[in-house]
């Protein structure tokens, strides 16, 4: 999670989660204390280098049919094809997650 610096300036902010039933309020250092988000001043443009320090990248080659077959899968449940693929990976190196 990525915290915009002016927020830290508020004694209180509001956050909301699926409905509008769902609104709290919190302290800025909590939200970063709990989601363990790193500040990031946007207007000084590093969201490129914040972007990549919570993530890596690699390249998979495969056939065009299989390809094609993944995004198919992955839009039928409503997902990025990155969002797909992470998630069949996670569950087929996780043991905790095995028969998701």
């Amino acid at each position: 999670m990525l915290i915009d610096p002016d927020l830290l300036e508020h004694e209180e902010i509001w956050a909301a989660a699926g409905t509008w039933h769902d609104v709290f309020a919190l302290a800025p250092a909590d939200l970063q204390r709990v989601s363990g988000g790193m500040v990031v001043d946007f207007k000084r443009g590093c969201l490129h280098a914040c972007y990549h320090a919570y993530m890596s990248q690699m390249t998979w080659r495969a056939d065009e049919e299989l390809i094609e077959r993944v995004k198919s899968v992955a839009g039928a449940e409503g997902r990025s094809m990155n969002e797909y693929v992470t998630f069949v990976l996670d569950v087929a190196t996780n043991p905790e997650l095995a028969g998701s």
